[in-house]
């Protein structure tokens, strides 16, 4: 006489049954993640930022059209700018900003003041690395931007 085991005439069953069953938990917790999480948004408002670019590009175009040419160089810490920038422009201010590519707290900005001679200078720390590099006046009328890998070069040209 043969003894019935239901458990193995029924595996094939429990495993069939458990591919279903683990879909709809997984879409259940899917489904409450995405209830109780808030949408992240890379940008909130498209229209400011779309009119925030058409400016910076504006800006850009103004500084082509001047003519301007900024070669700053980088000896240590000490930045220097050419002269031309206040030359061409009738800027008593050059601010030159440094953004790091990945941490926002490297950031810095420079002032240089229009003088005679010598427009140089001093960093707060020795950088290096790739750094996002702006040069605008005070007034933010034109801009310039470029990155600079500063360890391989200490000299750039904005033109």
């Amino acid at each position: 006489m043969q003894e019935d085991n239901p458990s193995k005439d029924n595996l094939w069953f429990y495993i069939c049954l458990a591919i279903p069953l683990a879909s709809v938990v997984s879409s259940m917790i899917i489904v409450f993640n995405a209830v109780n999480t808030t949408d992240s948004l890379v940008v909130g408002n498209y229209y400011k930022e779309g009119m925030a670019i058409n400016e910076r590009t504006e800006k850009l175009d103004r500084a082509r059209h001047l003519g301007l040419e900024v070669n700053l160089s980088l000896e240590g810490n000490q930045l220097k700018i050419a002269q031309n920038v206040f030359e061409k422009s009738s800027a008593q201010n050059a601010i030159v900003e440094f953004r790091h590519p990945t941490l926002k707290a490297k950031d810095f900005s420079v002032a240089f003041k229009r003088d005679k001679g010598n427009y140089a200078v001093t960093l707060p720390e020795t950088i290096e690395g790739k750094w996002y590099v702006t040069v605008h006046d005070e007034e933010h009328t034109w801009e310039m931007a470029e990155t600079w890998q500063i360890n391989a070069v200490s000299q750039i040209e904005m033109r």
